[in-house]
């Protein structure tokens, strides 16, 4: 069975009989909204080329492991990550509707995990990058902000704390308070500490 409008009506055929056709028309006649009805036509419409003709309650849990591996963008390379969760999530409501419909006993798709989606890292900036990015800074203090971060390694936050109480120049050293209230000590690079000598000299003109 199926509600279309509040009111449950039969499916095309018998749950033994129904191919991959009709019941993915039938799921797709439910109240969607327009940017979900979309993915999920596009998504259903590959899934039935593959499957065309197939009853859906004979197609197996491996089957579609294969098709969602099997999954190619226009280009033809592998989908994205994204991508192929998205036709996993569509196929796996398409299921379970199906189950609640009495269209069929069992979701193949439960059985097969999604996709992790990896954490990338940052990746640094060349040295060549960094100091074309240096080269167009003017301010003296965003110069000497810059260095001071870039080759002390400390973190924004961090460096904006800081007061010129903080630093002895002299020793190339300065203090700050890190996670936990900890405070550290910090080594001044050669460049940096030369920028942040003019920067003390002009605020003290």
């Amino acid at each position: 069975m199926r509600r279309r409008g509040g009111n449950v009506i039969a499916l095309p055929v018998e749950k033994s009989g129904l191919k991959v056709e009709q019941a993915a028309e039938a799921f797709l006649e439910r109240d969607f909204s327009p940017n979900t009805l979309r993915n999920f036509r596009s998504d259903l419409s590959r899934f039935c080329e593959t499957f065309e003709g197939r009853p859906v309650d004979a197609i197996q849990a491996e089957e579609i492991r294969e098709y969602l591996s099997g999954l190619k963008n226009r280009q033809g390379k592998r989908v994205s990550v994204a991508t192929h969760n998205r036709h996993h999530g569509t196929l796996h409501n398409l299921f379970e509707w199906l189950i609640r419909q009495g269209g069929g006993d069992v979701n193949p798709v439960a059985r097969l995990e999604r996709k992790r989606l990896m954490n990338h890292l940052p990746q640094p900036l060349a040295r060549g990058q960094v100091e074309a990015l240096f080269s167009r800074i003017r301010d003296l203090r965003e110069r000497a902000l810059f260095s001071l971060l870039y080759r002390s390694g400390l973190r924004v936050d961090e460096a904006l704390s800081l007061d010129m109480e903080d630093l002895n120049l002299a020793e190339g050293t300065f203090r700050v308070l890190g996670k936990g209230g900890e405070e550290r000590t910090g080594y001044l690079s050669e460049e940096t500490g030369p920028l942040l000598r003019r920067y003390q000299r002009s605020r003290n003109d």
